[in-house]
């Protein structure tokens, strides 16, 4: 736990598919918990159960519960099989659910015209260790001139995600390069565009799996790029090439 991706996919995701179905009426027995995880995601937590957590670790109360699921249920990277769920849940369900705990007001992103007053708005997700964006600047002048109002962030470790989400949610797209702060596109209103950059070194496939299909399970528009030799310092020509998609979109 701590890598977002890892969050929604190993634990979150998961606990939504298994407990959704009881109505917040369940209890969540834990073992080794970390307290600032619980507190990092306690307004999804909230919402699935009305109870208070059950540390297994210091628990010293014999309880009784005439039903009980060890474990959680998986059905593919980040999302949801709704043939496989009772009632037909489906990551669209997810994505619902999940705005609705952190309280994130937009529903639908905003679109290209003449005739709106408003400018979409783009994230980009600037990492700042690996896998890093060295012109984020001249593609956020790119995309400007294209009629984008341009965010660039990244979340953190330590970021207050409840504000992280607020502002996923106020924008119409995102774009960033293949890795977990991509996983934050759980926050974005409804019909937006996710653009994915794929690093050298075969990614291509797996980068679909864990991003493009979950965001197209959630009905968003998917733009994957897959660098060649020559792009693979400054990523400029294939972001140039996804904000013409944004902007067609």
């Amino acid at each position: 736990m701590g890598n977002p991706f890892h969050d929604f996919i190993d634990v979150l995701i998961l606990l939504f598919i298994t407990s959704f179905q009881f109505d917040g009426e369940v209890r969540f027995l834990v073992g080794d918990i970390a307290p600032w995880w619980i507190q990092k995601y306690e307004p999804i937590l909230a919402r699935l159960s009305r109870h208070d957590i059950v540390d297994l670790n210091r628990d010293d109360v014999v309880r009784c519960f005439p039903h009980v699921i060890v474990g959680l249920r998986f059905h593919k990277e980040m999302s949801i099989d709704p043939s496989r769920t009772q009632t037909g849940l489906s990551m669209l369900d997810f994505g619902r659910f999940v705005r609705r705990s952190f309280g994130l007001r937009r529903e639908s992103a905003t679109k290209l015209g003449a005739d709106r007053d408003k400018k979409p708005r783009l994230l980009i997700i600037a990492r700042r260790a690996t896998r890093v964006l060295e012109n984020v600047a001249e593609v956020a002048r790119a995309a400007r001139g294209l009629g984008f109002e341009v965010v660039a962030a990244e979340a953190g470790r330590k970021t207050n995600l409840t504000a992280f989400a607020r502002l996923v949610n106020s924008c119409d797209g995102m774009m960033g390069v293949h890795g977990a702060g991509l996983s934050n596109f759980v926050f974005l209103p409804m019909n937006t565009t996710l653009s994915q950059v794929v690093p050298l070194g075969q990614l291509d496939e797996i980068a679909r799996v864990d991003f493009g299909a979950p965001a197209e399970d959630m009905e968003m528009k998917y733009l994957q790029y897959g660098i060649s030799d020559e792009e693979s310092t400054r990523f400029r020509g294939v972001l140039i090439q996804a904000l013409e998609f944004l902007r067609q979109e």
